[in-house]
């Protein structure tokens, strides 16, 4: 099972993408789909249920066989390396491509946004998630502090600023790129607030440049002296408890203003 789960933000961006694929594909069947990004595979053997045909793509040669091991028995699911701003994919290829924790790391923002809507067909959908400028004092009290005094940032690389994050992404900024590259905002989701915040404050990304392998998240992986890999994708009995955590946060300490990242849908027009 994935431990993942167990983490509030990872597991509030996972069920908001597999939410809006399955409402996405209640109305709109889906051939194939792209999962641009996928990382160790977490959310792929969820996302194969939706699709006749679902690849996993990423940079990482290692995350990629990591993917391959965890999924392999999911018979409608194939990965490949490729850059996400430089894919091999042909014009207009996909009906859905789903983009998770992937556009603070390319360098740019607008590039990816133009290759997405390049492979996608047209009436397609695009579902992303990406941590939010705007993030809660609560999540980074030290970076949340220098940004308010007009401070060069990141002033340090840990919280908001963590998994390699050079910089976040500004949800207005996000909104005229989207549409300068053909698409429509169909939805727009504040993901994790400031419980989620302070549960995760600074100690999940101290952890992960401990302990995983690719700890910024990029293309290159290097092993620690412990390294820890998930061993499948499955979702483990007690995410239930990770949910109800979810909920309170959701419904007290969630609104659009401050969120630690954002989740959206974007059609191509």
């Amino acid at each position: 099972m994935s431990l993942k789960h167990f983490l509030p933000s990872f597991r509030n961006r996972y069920r908001f993408v597999i939410k809006q694929i399955e409402a996405i594909t209640k109305e709109n069947p889906c051939n194939k789909m792209l999962n641009l990004g996928t990382g160790e595979g977490d959310y792929d053997q969820a996302l194969s249920a939706y699709t006749k045909l679902l690849i996993g793509s990423d940079i990482n040669k290692t995350d990629i066989a990591l993917a391959q091991k965890i999924n392999g028995h999911v018979k409608n699911l194939s990965y490949e390396v490729h850059d996400a701003l430089s894919s091999n994919f042909k014009d207009q290829h996909f009906d859905i491509v789903v983009c998770t924790e992937v556009i603070e790391h390319v360098g740019d923002p607008n590039a990816l946004l133009k290759e997405i809507s390049r492979i996608l067909r047209p009436g397609g959908y695009a579902v992303l998630t990406f941590p939010s400028l705007s993030f809660p004092f609560t999540y980074d009290p030290i970076n949340y502090a220098a940004q308010k005094l007009g401070w060069k940032m990141p002033l340090i690389h840990q919280g908001a600023y963590s998994f390699g994050h050079d910089y976040l992404i500004d949800f207005d900024e996000f909104s005229k790129q989207a549409k300068g590259q053909g698409f429509q905002i169909k939805t727009s989701t504040p993901i994790g607030g400031y419980l989620i915040g302070l549960l995760e404050i600074y100690w999940t990304g101290i952890f992960q440049s401990m302990f995983k392998s690719n700890k910024k998240n990029l293309d290159a992986s290097t092993d620690h002296a412990l390294t820890i890999r998930p061993t499948s994708s499955k979702v483990p009995a007690l995410a239930f408890i990770t949910d109800i955590v979810i909920g309170i946060d959701r419904r007290f300490f969630t609104g659009m203003r401050h969120s630690v990242g954002m989740g959206v849908v974007l059609e191509k027009i």
